[in-house]
């Protein structure tokens, strides 16, 4: 027995419930189940309804191999959670740009010295510091 049954597309619905310019959330309904699909859209990206329960997508220039768009699946009622969720990625994705776009490593491979290693460690771990 097959779980879905995409012959019969009048016996579900999927409908764009909210768009935002970095998220999108979806209701599927079928029977008396109701689930909600919320995604996480990078600056350009676009989401484009192509058909009945068919959406598209689409990063602004970049390749299928750098598309990212972090998800979340739940039940309708729990839509709060999503707005969590997100919220933290959001954050946490700030934080870690700001974080290894802000510091410096040396690389002393090269170096005669018996004190590279250790310096180059504490080079490293001073990034966590600030």
């Amino acid at each position: 027995m097959q779980a879905a049954d995409w012959q019969h597309p009048d016996k579900h619905q999927t409908t764009l419930i909210n768009r935002t310019a970095n998220r999108v959330e979806l209701r599927r309904v079928l029977d008396n189940d109701s689930y909600s699909v919320s995604l996480a859209l990078e600056d350009g990206a676009t989401v484009t309804e192509a058909g009945a329960h068919s959406f598209v997508l689409k990063a602004a220039g970049k390749t299928g191999s750098d598309f990212r768009s972090p998800h979340s699946f739940g039940e309708t009622k729990d839509l709060a959670h999503f707005q969590a969720r997100f919220a933290t990625l959001s954050a946490s994705t700030k934080h870690w740009r700001r974080f290894w776009s802000t510091g410096g490593a040396v690389e002393l491979t090269d170096s005669k010295d018996k004190r590279a290693p250790e310096l180059e460690r504490r080079i490293v771990l001073s990034q966590y510091l600030h």
